[in-house]
């Protein structure tokens, strides 16, 4: 069964409506709250990762002789 308080937070209202009922009900604020919460946490796990991936396709190069070869003529 859906409450009027989660009516209110997922149905468009006009303003006049809500404040008929009661505007921004507690609840609903927790709601929108704890959905921000989530986005952050998702958006840190998101650089976190995308900075690991960069991290692993990082090229890393070195000089180093292999060989060296000496002629002479004569």
């Amino acid at each position: 069964m859906i409450s009027i308080e989660g009516a209110l937070c997922r149905q468009p209202v006009g303003f006049p409506t809500r404040l008929d009922i009661g505007g921004n009900t507690p609840s609903c604020n927790e709601k929108r709250r704890s959905l921000f919460d989530a986005q952050d946490q998702v958006d840190r796990q998101r650089e976190a990762l995308i900075a690991n991936i960069e991290g692993k396709l990082e090229q890393q190069r070195s000089a180093s002789v292999l060989f060296t070869a000496s002629w002479r003529l004569v």
